[in-house]
Parts: C-alpha cells; structure tokens; sequence
C-alpha cells in the first residue's frame, strides 16, 4: 500500500512537472504569435508572464529565465522604449553569463540586440565592439547562424566604405562581411 502510494505522488508530481513545462511553450507560442502580429503590447504582458513562471518554477538559474527577459527586451525594442529593452537585454546577459552561458547563441543574440541599439543611437564605437564580440563567438562556437549573417551585414552598413572603417577587427569585419555576400 506505501509503495503504490509513493508511485502514485510521484506520477502526480511528474505530471505536474510536464503541465508547468507545457505552460512555458503556450506562453512562447502566444508570444511568437502577437510578435508576428506586431501587437507588442500583448507580446509584452506574455513575455512578463513568461518570465515570472520561469522564475518561479525553474528559479533564475534556468535558460528560460535568462531568455524570457531578452523576449521582454525584444517587446521593449519594438515598443521604442529604448532605455526598457537596454536593460532587459544587460539583465539577460548577466543572467546567462551567472549561469556559464555567457559564451552561448542566447548571449550573441543579446550582444547584437544591444548592438543594434547603439546603431540606432548612432553610437558607433559601441556598435562595433558589439557586434565584434557577436563575431567572435559566432567564430567560437564556429555558428554561422542569423545572427552572424546579420552582424556581417550590419557592419558592412556600419562601414559604408573603406574610409570609415576605423578599427583593424572593423576591416578584418568589413573584408568577412563582403566574402560572405559573395558566398550568398
């Protein structure tokens, strides 16, 4: 009787488990959903919600957590609430890098959000270290995913010609940027 007692709690607690994940991939479906919908300001409550479950069922040491709060800088972004997305996108990384993630595909999407920013602030410098270290990684991690195709693009924009280009990782950049047009 004792034994098919702790059987039975313990498949109630495993399914109990398996909703909650669950819960987690509605709530990413919803937020894809209105994202693509661009009705950012929905995104941003399923986002928020995302988020609190993540620190409540898997605590802040998870991967959710630590991206929930990029998806939360992803609405700010799109909201045009600059300083909010900045901050959700910082928290995101140090939250990635607390957890050993900081050399990982969630961490260069962050460094590139914030890159993107500072594009758009027309803060150039900053852009450039950015996405140098979205390179690097991407190189690390020997990815050449979205984001690197991205960051190549964007510093050839960032760099229009030869002239502008500032810093020696800028033109070595610059010359991976334009190999890789060629490539596409």
């Amino acid at each position: 009787m004792g034994k098919n007692f702790i059987l039975l709690l313990a498949l109630i607690s495993f399914n109990n488990l398996l909703n909650a994940q669950d819960l987690f991939e509605k709530y990413k479906i919803d937020y894809d959903r209105l994202r693509k919908q661009e009705k950012h300001d929905s995104a941003l409550v399923v986002a928020k919600q995302m988020n609190t479950w993540a620190n409540k069922i898997e605590t802040d040491t998870s991967l959710r957590y630590a991206v929930s709060l990029r998806y939360v800088g992803n609405c700010f972004t799109s909201l045009n609430n600059v300083d909010s997305a900045k901050f959700y996108f910082d928290f995101s990384l140090s939250s990635l890098t607390r957890q050993g993630r900081g050399k990982s595909i969630n961490a260069i999407r962050c460094f590139h959000n914030i890159g993107v920013i500072y594009f758009n602030l027309k803060d150039y410098e900053k852009t450039d270290s950015l996405w140098a270290i979205v390179l690097d990684l991407n190189r690390q991690l020997d990815d050449k995913s979205d984001d690197f195709r991205d960051a190549l693009n964007n510093l050839v924009a960032l760099n229009n010609d030869w002239g502008s280009v500032s810093t020696p990782f800028s033109r070595q950049s610059l010359i991976l940027a334009r190999l890789n047009q060629r490539m596409n």
